[in-house]
């Protein structure tokens, strides 16, 4: 479990530069193989946010530093 994206564009991003939730979460891309038809997508709908697979871990990972241990908690509390 983890945070992938910040936001849909971000998480657009993310797909696009052949990275996907599960790899991102468990750090197993070794080499991502960026995806043509995803980023056309990213690319007519939200070229202002392009960025690297990288990036957009980071942006989300700052954003939401405690996003794990927050899901954890509140599920422990219903």
């Amino acid at each position: 479990m983890g945070v992938v994206a910040y936001d849909f564009a971000d998480l657009c991003w993310l797909l696009a530069g052949g990275v996907g939730p599960m790899e991102a979460v468990e750090g197993s891309a070794t080499k991502p193989s960026p995806e043509a038809h995803l980023q056309r997508f990213a690319s007519a709908h939200f070229p202002e946010a392009q960025k690297t697979p990288d990036a957009v871990l980071w942006r989300a990972r700052d954003a939401f530093p405690t996003f794990e241990t927050d899901f954890l908690a509140r599920r422990g509390s219903e």
